[in-house]
């Protein structure tokens, strides 16, 4: 009788326990649902969004800033010679690894066209996300040279430096024809050309 009655709670345990176990494999299956859709919302839909609202961001800054020097390419000829270059010249020395190296000043006409048409063409860039990552590395070059010679220590430059790093290192998005030309134009080039199996 005694074993009877043992052999009915060692069964019971059992189902207890399988039970148990079937109720923790359900949560944890519907856990990785969950963390799975997440996942799918914040890579597929939230990060081409907001990577484009930083493209867009980065880009009004840089084509706003290039506005205002087209409009009267004289002045801004002359702000670069009476301001920016003054300014290059004071912050020109840089100590590196000890060593301290001064790099040149630029030409007053040189550099305030090249910053102007830089400041208008690589916006567009980052609108289309057309060579997003080229567009993005340039005005990162470019805040950093403003950052280096012209108004060193100016939080606002950290913040771009960053935003524009960001681009490089994760490329303009889903929502961009970049993402169009690698997904429909050499993604099919790949299919159309497939590596010749060794024989």
């Amino acid at each position: 009788m005694k074993t009877d009655n043992d052999n009915v709670e060692k069964e019971t345990k059992e189902i207890t326990e399988e039970k148990s176990c079937a109720t923790k494999c359900c949560l944890f299956g519907k856990f990785i649902k969950i963390a799975h859709f997440k996942l799918f919302v914040l890579d597929v839909i939230l990060a081409p969004v907001v990577l484009l609202i930083t493209r867009l961001y980065m880009a009004r800054i840089f084509w706003k800033s290039g506005q205002t020097k087209i409009d009267n390419l004289d002045n801004t000829e002359m702000l670069f010679e009476w301001e920016y270059l003054p300014k290059w010249e004071e912050n020109s020395t840089k100590t590196i690894l000890g060593m301290d190296i001064t790099f040149p000043v630029p030409n007053a006409e040189l550099a305030g066209t090249m910053a102007t048409y830089t400041e208008l063409a690589m916006p567009v860039l980052l609108v289309l996300g057309l060579m997003g990552r080229f567009g993005a590395f340039v005005l990162f070059g470019m805040a950093a040279t403003i950052e280096l010679f012209i108004y060193p220590g100016t939080t606002e430059h950290y913040y771009w430096m960053l935003i524009l790093g960001i681009l490089v290192v994760m490329g303009p998005g889903k929502i961009s024809i970049d993402h169009f030309i690698r997904k429909y134009f050499l993604g099919e080039k790949s299919k159309c050309c497939p590596a010749k199996s060794d024989e």
